[in-house]
Formats: C-alpha cells, sequence, structure tokens
C-alpha cells in the first residue's frame, strides 16, 4: 500500500527516560524494546498505518495515516499493548505519542514541512504514557469507540512562532492524569513568577486584548488590591508572540524620585545613558526599530513622567505597545482606558450550592488560596454561604480576597466572616459604604495587621523602609531591636509571608522577599505612628552602609591601602538588585545631618557601579544633592567633588567637570598630601590635556610624585597610564613602554580589575602603534575577557574598536568594518559619544581603504562632530588628516593641503605628533598633493595653518 500524499495524520513516538533505560539494564531494554517495536507494528497495521524509514532519532518511531482516527485508535492500542506487561521481570516502557494533521511533502519514502516539525515539537513537551493531539486533529474528528480529548489548552512550542491548542485522548484502559505539559516561551521576556493560579478574568482578559489589539496605549485603572498587576501580565503573556523583540515589566512602584522613572525602563530595556543627551531620546533610540510591548506598573504616584516618556516612545516608536496600571489616566493622546473591576460575585441566595458559587470567580479565589495554606479545604454545603459572604463583604476585590482566605488556616470561614462583620464596618451600607476604595483596602490590612502579635507588628512596620526588596540578613539588621531578637526575625518573616503580607520575590536567584505596594504603604504609616521611623531608617541606613562597604570596600579612586578585591560581574549584579535600598539610604542621608558624611562617602564608593551601570546621570545628580546640603567633613566634600568629576569627565561634561574639581584645588592650597586633592588635581589635569593644554602633562607628574610618597598605588597607576598615552601620542614609544609597565604593575598589585583593563587596553595601542601586532592582540583579547567578567557595558565596544583597528591594520579591512559596525551598535545603544567618535573615526579610516569615499567622508564628518561638541581635541589633528587624505583621493589636492596645514598647526598647540604610526605615510601624503596642487600648493597649505582650533575643525566639517 503506497505512503498517503496532500493532507496527512503523523503520529511520533518516543521513549521517555530510554538513555537512562539502556544505561542501567541494556539486556531487558533489548527485550522490551523489541516488544515496543512490535506492539507499535502491529497498531499501524491494524489501524491503516505506515511506518516511515528511520530518521535518527533513537527508540522514537515515525508514523503516518490517510485519516486522523486511524492514528487516534492506534495510539489508543499502542499505550494499551505497552501499559500490559507479559511478565513482572519485564520494563514497562513510558511511550510519549503525539499525533498532528496537515499538509507535507513526500520525497523518497520521507516527509518534510512544517507539519512533520510541529508533530516532532508537540512530542517533545508531552509525557509517556500520554496521547496528545492537535487542534486540528481534535477539529477533524468526531469522538467515537470510547475515545475522548481532554482540552489542554494553547501552548508554546520551542523554535515554533505560533501556539498550538492540545488535546489529550483518553479511553478505558488508557492513564488519565499527567503533569503540565513542558512547554516553552519562544519570545523574551521578563514577566515575573507567578506562584499561583490566575482565577478568572476571562471577559477582562478577551476585552483588555481587544482593546490593545486596536490601540498602542492601555492604561488599566483600578484602586490597590484590584489586581491591575495580575490582568495586566496575563494580557501580556496571552499577546507574547505579537512582540517578536520582547514583553518588558517594569515595576516603578519602588522608585524614589520621578526622574528614576526614565532610568528604570532604560534598565530593563538594556539602554545606557547618553552623554549630553537626553534618557528620554536615548530610550526612543533603542526602541524605535523595536517592535516590543511594555508594561508600566504602578504609575500613579510619577504619572507625569510616565505621560511624557510614553508621548514619546508612541510618537517615534511605530513597534512599541504600552500596558500601564495606575489609580489614574496618563492623560495622553490615543490613550485607551480599562478600569479593572471587581471579580465576579455570588448572588444572596438562601440555597446556594457549591457548584453554583464556583461560577463566581471571587469564590474559585478565595478556595484556591485557601486551599494553598490548607490542602485539606474543600468548599461544601455547611460552609458556601459563609464564603459568599466574605467575598460579598470584601467587594470582591482580589487582594482583599486572598488576605481573608490566608487566616484559612486558622480560622473556619463562618469565623472569618464574623471579623469581617466586626472589623469591615465601612462595607455594610450607609454613608461609609461610598468611600473611597483604598479605605476599604486599608480596613481591610488593618483587620490583618490587628491579629499580629507584638514581635509581628514590630517587624511588619519596619521592613516597609526597605525598596525593592530585601533578604533575611537584611532583616534581621533592621528589624531587630530591644522587643525583636535578629534569631527571631526569619520565623517572623515567615510567619508573615503566611499570612500574605510579605511576599517571596520569585524572579531573585537568591530568596529575597517584598512587601507588596499597598502593604507597605500601609506599613509605612503604622511605623510613623510608632515613633521608630527615625530609628529604623537610620538601620537600614548602616545595614547599606556596612552592606556596600563589605562588597566595595577597594573600589574607591584613590585606593587607599592595598589588596583591592577583583571584581565581577556578580558584584554589580548584586549592587543593582539593592539599587532601590540605595536610593532609600542616599535619601535618608540628607534628612538626617547625623548620616551626611556617611552618605556622603556612599555616593563616592558607588561611583564605577553608576557609571558602568548606565547610572552615571543619577549619580551624578546624588553627588550634587549632597553638596547643596553641604556635607561637614571637608575631605569627604573633596572626595565627593572628585567623584562628580570624573562622572561629569566621562560623560563629556567637561564644563561640570571643572566646576566640580577647582574649588577642590583652590581650597586645599599648598596641602597637597591630601589623597582627595591629589585625584581632584589629576582629573583636572587631564581634563586640560584633553582640551588641548599640554602644559597640564607636568601637572600629572607632579602628582605621580607626591602619589608615589604617600604610596597610592591605585592613584599611581593612573598617572603612569595616562603620561603613558601622551608619549604614545608624541610618537615617543619607547617612553611610553616604560611608563606602561610601570603602570601594569601598580593595577596588578592592586587586583583592581577594571583599572587593569584599562591600563592593557591602552598598553595594546601602543603596542599597535609600534607595529608589534601580535602583542596586541594579545592585550585586546586579554582587556576583552576582563570586561565580560566585569559585565562593563559600558567599555565591551571600545575592546570591539581596539580589535577592529587591530584588523585594519593587518589588512583585514572586512574584519574591521564588522568590529566596528557592532561596536558602533552598543556604543550608540549606550550613548558613549566619544566611545562612538573613536569607532566612527576608525570606520571612516576603512571606509577610504576600500574607496568608499562618500561613506568614509559622513563617518568622519560625524566622528569630528561628535569630539567638536564634547571638547575632546586630542584626536582631532588626526581626523584631520585622514579628511584631508580621503579629499586628495577624491582629486582635490588644494583641500588636501589646506585640511593638512590646519592639522600640523593644531597638533603643535596641543603637544602631540601627527601620524606617529607612520610618519612616511604622512609624508608621501603631503608630497603627493604639493604635487597635484603645482603652484597654488604653498598658498593652500599656509592658509590651512592660519587657521585657529575653532576654524580648522569648521574646515574639516564643510
Amino acid at each position: 500500500m503506497p505512503l498517503p500524499e496532500g493532507v496527512v495524520t503523523f503520529l511520533l513516538t518516543d521513549i521517555e527516560g530510554s538513555t537512562r533505560l539502556w544505561e542501567q539494564d541494556p539486556e531487558r531494554m533489548r527485550v522490551a524494546l523489541a516488544r515496543h517495536d512490535a506492539i507499535i507494528e502491529q497498531a499501524a497495521v491494524a489501524h491503516n498505518g505506515h511506518i516511515v524509514k528511520p530518521r535518527g532519532e533513537g527508540d522514537s518511531r515515525f508514523l503516518v495515516f490517510a485519516q486522523p482516527i486511524d492514528a487516534i485508535r492506534a495510539a489508543a492500542a499502542i499505550q494499551r499493548g505497552l501499559a500490559a506487561t507479559s511478565s513482572s521481570s519485564e520494563i514497562r516502557l513510558q511511550t510519549r505519542v503525539a499525533i498532528h494533521h496537515g499538509a507535507a511533502d513526500l520525497h523518497d519514502g520521507d516527509y518534510y514541512g512544517p507539519t512533520v516539525n510541529r508533530c516532532a515539537r508537540i512530542r517533545a513537551i508531552i509525557h509517556g504514557g500520554q496521547i496528545v493531539i492537535s487542534e486540528a486533529v481534535a477539529t477533524a474528528v468526531t469522538p467515537t469507540d470510547g475515545l475522548t480529548w481532554r482540552d489542554l489548552g494553547t501552548h508554546r512550542l520551542k523554535d515554533l512562532s505560533q501556539p498550538e491548542h492540545l488535546h489529550q485522548v483518553e479511553a478505558p484502559g488508557l492513564r488519565f492524569e499527567f503533569p503540565h505539559l513542558a512547554s516553552l516561551d519562544a519570545i523574551p521576556n521578563n514577566l515575573p513568577l507567578q506562584t499561583s493560579s490566575f482565577v478568572g478574568r476571562e471577559r477582562e482578559t478577551r476585552e483588555a486584548l481587544d482593546l490593545l489589539g486596536n490601540g498602542r496605549l492601555l492604561t488599566m485603572i483600578g484602586a490597590g488590591g484590584s489586581g491591575k498587576t495580575r490582568l495586566a501580565v496575563h494580557v501580556a503573556a496571552e499577546s507574547v508572540d505579537a512582540f517578536p523583540d520582547g514583553v518588558c515589566f517594569v515595576e516603578l512602584a519602588a522608585i524614589v524620585e520621578a526622574q528614576q522613572v526614565g532610568s528604570t525602563i532604560a534598565a530593563v530595556i538594556g539602554a545606557r545613558e547618553t552623554p549630553g543627551r537626553a534618557l528620554n531620546d536615548t530610550l526612543v533610540d533603542v526602541l524605535r526599530p523595536r517592535k516590543v510591548l511594555l508594561i508600566l506598573d504602578n504609575c500613579e504616584h510619577v504619572v507625569a513622567d510616565v505621560a511624557a516618556i510614553v508621548t514619546g516612545l508612541l510618537r517615534a516608536c511605530p513597534g512599541v505597545r504600552i500596558i500601564a496600571t495606575s489609580r489614574e489616566r496618563l492623560a495622553v493622546d490615543g490613550e485607551q482606558i480599562y478600569r479593572v473591576p471587581s471579580l465576579g460575585l455570588p448572588g444572596e441566595v438562601e440555597d446556594l450550592r457549591p457548584a453554583r458559587a464556583l461560577e463566581c470567580e471571587s469564590v474559585r479565589l478565595f478556595v484556591e488560596r485557601a486551599r494553598a495554606v490548607d490542602p485539606s479545604f474543600a468548599l461544601t454545603d455547611k460552609n458556601v454561604g459563609a464564603v459568599a459572604k466574605i467575598c460579598r463583604r470584601l467587594d470582591g476585590i482580589p487582594l482583599a480576597i486572598e488576605l481573608a482566605a490566608a487566616r484559612a488556616r486558622s480560622l473556619a470561614p463562618h469565623q472569618i466572616a464574623d471579623r469581617l462583620d466586626d472589623r469591615f464596618r465601612l462595607l455594610t451600607g450607609g454613608a461609609r459604604a461610598g468611600l473611597p476604595r483604598q479605605q476599604t483596602l486599608r480596613a481591610m490590612v488593618d483587620w490583618s495587621h490587628d491579629v499580629l502579635g507584638a514581635a509581628e507588628k514590630a517587624v511588619f512596620r519596619r521592613l516597609a523602609v526597605f525598596a525593592g526588596g530585601f533578604t533575611i540578613e537584611a532583616a534581621e539588621q533592621v528589624c531587630a531591636s530591644d522587643d525583636v531578637a535578629d534569631f527571631d526575625v526569619l520565623d517572623i518573616v515567615t510567619n508573615l509571608v503566611d499570612r500574605s503580607l510579605v511576599a517571596v520575590d520569585g524572579a531573585s536567584a537568591d530568596q529575597r522577599f517584598r512587601l507588596l505596594e499597598t502593604i507597605r504603604a500601609y506599613a509605612l504609616d503604622r511605623l510613623r505612628e510608632s515613633g521608630e521611623d527615625s530609628a529604623a531608617r537610620s538601620r537600614h541606613f548602616n545595614w547599606f552602609a556596612n552592606w556596600l562597604t563589605a562588597r566595595f570596600a577597594g573600589q574607591d579612586l584613590i585606593g587607599v591601602g592595598a589588596g583591592n578585591p577583583r571584581e565581577s560581574g556578580r558584584l554589580y549584579d548584586e549592587a543593582e538588585i539593592e539599587y532601590e535600598n540605595a536610593r532609600v539610604a542616599l535619601d535618608w542621608g540628607l534628612t538626617d545631618p547625623s548620616c551626611r558624611i556617611d552618605g556622603a562617602r556612599m555616593t563616592s564608593r558607588l561611583r564605577r557601579f553608576h557609571l558602568i551601570r548606565g547610572h552615571a546621570s543619577e549619580g551624578r545628580r546624588w553627588c550634587d544633592r549632597y553638596l547643596d546640603a553641604g556635607v561637614p567633613d571637608q575631605r569627604v566634600e573633596w572626595y565627593l567633588r572628585s567623584t562628580g568629576m570624573n562622572l561629569a569627565f566621562l560623560q563629556g561634561d567637561y564644563a561640570a567637570a571643572h566646576r566640580l574639581g577647582a574649588p577642590v584645588v583652590i581650597a586645599a592650597g599648598t596641602d597637597d598630601a591630601i589623597p582627595e586633592v591629589l585625584l581632584a588635581r589629576h582629573q583636572v589635569a587631564i581634563l586640560r590635556v584633553n582640551e588641548g593644554d599640554a602644559g597640564a602633562f607636568d601637572e600629572i607628574r607632579a602628582v605621580g610624585v607626591i602619589a608615589e610618597r604617600l604610596d597610592l598605588r591605585l592613584l599611581q597607576s593612573f598617572v603612569q597610564n595616562f603620561l603613558a598615552i601622551g608619549e604614545r601620542l608624541a610618537g615617543r614609544h619607547d617612553a611610553a613602554m616604560q611608563l606602561h609597565g610601570q603602570a601594569m604593575a601598580f593595577s596588578r598589585e592592586t587586583g583592581d580589575l577594571w583599572t587593569l583593563s584599562h591600563t592593557q587596553s591602552a598598553l595594546g595601542l601602543t603596542h599597535m602603534a609600534r607595529g608589534d601586532y601580535a602583542a596586541a592582540r594579545g592585550c585586546f583579547t586579554e582587556v576583552l575577557a576582563m570586561r565580560r567578567e566585569l559585565a562593563d557595558q559600558s567599555t565591551i565596544p571600545w575592546s570591539l574598536t581596539n580589535l577592529g583597528d587591530l584588523a585594519s591594520a593587518e589588512g583585514d579591512l572586512e574584519g574591521a568594518a564588522r568590529n566596528f559596525g557592532e561596536s558602533l551598535i552598543s556604543l550608540r545603544r549606550l550613548g558613549d559619544r566619544l566611545g562612538q567618535a573613536d569607532a566612527l573615526a576608525s570606520l571612516g579610516r576603512v571606509h577610504r581603504r576600500r574607496g568608499d569615499l562618500t561613506a568614509a567622508t559622513d563617518a568622519l564628518r560625524e566622528s569630528l562632530t561628535l569630539r567638536r561638541d564634547a571638547g575632546h581635541l586630542l584626536a582631532v589633528p588626526e581626523m584631520l588628516v585622514t579628511i584631508g587624505a580621503v579629499a586628495l583621493d577624491g582629486g582635490n589636492a588644494d583641500r588636501a593641503l589646506r585640511l593638512l596645514g590646519a592639522a600640523e598647526s593644531l597638533a603643535e598647540s596641543l603637544g602631540v605628533t601627527l601620524g606617529a604610526a607612520d610618519q612616511a605615510q604622512l609624508a608621501d601624503l603631503r608630497d603627493n598633493a604639493r604635487t597635484l596642487a603645482g603652484a597654488t600648493a604653498d598658498a593652500a597649505y599656509a592658509s590651512g595653518r592660519a587657521n585657529d582650533r575653532d576654524a580648522a575643525i569648521a574646515l574639516g566639517l564643510t
């Protein structure tokens, strides 16, 4: 009988745990497999099926049928046959059976196409002994011969773009109960893990999905505890496949300042702040090419800032859709409002039966949550009336119902209902029935709070000082006091989790806890009422200060002392997790004058974290706020100024850097033995060098002498490294190598990986300038590994640029272009303008060598513009030379000579040497231009030399 063609039905099998069984008992497995194959062959013959030739998939089998009902009957026969072992000593194999129906191509006795692939994907997520059919099969067949199918819902299959509606075949003699299918989401997302089921909301889900499909902004409005977040996450999960670039969940509840909205969104989507560019514009740059869904959760306390960002994204990013949850609308054009209703309520009928009551979402929610704390709980004729009363009295508010259900461990439903009658008079009618729903939530939490013991109440209210979550260790340090021992905090927090007052944060690798937004607001009120607010916040401040010191003790800018720990990306990951607590602690340091000095130290200690993880602007704001408030320790103030200066410098804000650093140098006078003053002097000198003051190198050398006397190894490394860069730029490579050696020695001695990566990167550039490409590659490769270990996204693109320059020097122009392109993508996303300038300049040189003069000119001009805007002039002469070379390649010798003259004049004023890597090439370029220009050569060259700095840059841009 020939194999069927066209629309056919596939049946694929696979033995669960086959590899393990072969390893454990190969002889018995061989016997069992022979019987397994015989059963499948018999079923295929008996039900008009065909076994397709082996496909190289081990013990799996591939069958095809012309009719889907024949495939289902064969599957049932296979599972019945395998379940009936011939002897007690025989292995009973558990075989997965998947069936799918559709068109496929038949070639040389084998089938190809998406129908076959989908059937294999279905088989991959089911369990041994189970038969699962696709929706295509279920709709093509009418159940018969005792066969039925249970609806398993829609599942996402690995590597497939669309979900599949699946059904389980059930019949006499077949096993019915199996674990959930092991399906996978195919779209990247950070939707929070849900530890409980999503109950009801079918109508709300459909309505919200329709609104989201018809517009680009959906705002879910409702009272606290009404289930806005849970519904938003559920709707997002249902629509995830419509957003191939991902679904991003942004929690806004914990932010302290309105301006943190943008940085919080940026952290989730992977955007980095752009020096000299508004963060909102950076968000647009990152999201414009993407088709993504953003969920902005808990917007009400920062609604104006959220509205501004949302407006910009909707106008500039056509592929972005947004779900916002808030207690008020955003008031943005195109906004669709969906008011999240309470859950459905049971009617007030005397003969309410459990089955009828369970048709109501609120009752189902109570029952499921009650079973979570008491697995024996059941809805019965005896308690159904009390449960219905609870749901009605709580007005169907999900959070209120969940808190009530949490008491089912110790109270019967009628006891819970009686307490509601006594404690929640706001729900009994009269004038109070019209009060805002938030008051209802407060009354509900009052009830839950009032049943706590004294120690539980104390810990509960003190936990409110944490933002963004906490660990047990942190809770012990903050919540323990005279009335609560630290060793009791763990048990108390566990009890609070059981009472649904504290949530377990399932998204964290380590066990963390958090208070829901409404619960935290309530606890903060209780904390203020207790008079413990200042004491609890001070303990929180001290805990974070100690936490930060333990992890970042050696990461100050001056490296006082030795033995800085080797950093890792994990260290910064931990800081990112605790950053909401950092904000709270820093804010308290501004509020409590006794904490001001330590708060300023904390701000300085977070400098590198702020830089590496894209919070540089926020770091600068904290510096400014502490300086405005006044730091009563002069040296701490100087160190804080140096921190803000460093962040401003790296963002290209030279004016702000001068403003912060100059007062330190002036105030210190002749007292140059203070490390904080030395650091400021060093950074001010670097600023002057980058702005074209070659005499500032003498100041850097002077700082180095004092740093050596004070044994400040990290600062010595900085000094020697920058002096080495200066020698390289001046063409004195031997002197540069000697200084690099000293800088590397100091860096290795401190063990500071971030500093070592920068020092070794500079060494690689000098190797490349000397023509030692093998040594340069070794340096750049090691540096890239260090930066990946640090997860330093701000400097990994720099390494790619360096590797691109090396590839270009070695003649691999294609490889160089790839590196520069990859680097530029990251640098644009990060907003690193000077990094972009470097990569663009290098890319322009590659374009020139490939003969694409238009692309070369565009890249070089963009690079020169970025440098001009940042005030970074050291590399400008080399760029003018390259632009001149492009002009000469295009036949414009006069312009080439004007650019060369301007470049040489500017280089002399800056104290750098042009063409240090290849003086002969520069001479050839000048000679060729003179030859081509003829009689006008001298005048053109002189005209170029007459340009001042601004005119020279303008010449390069015309």
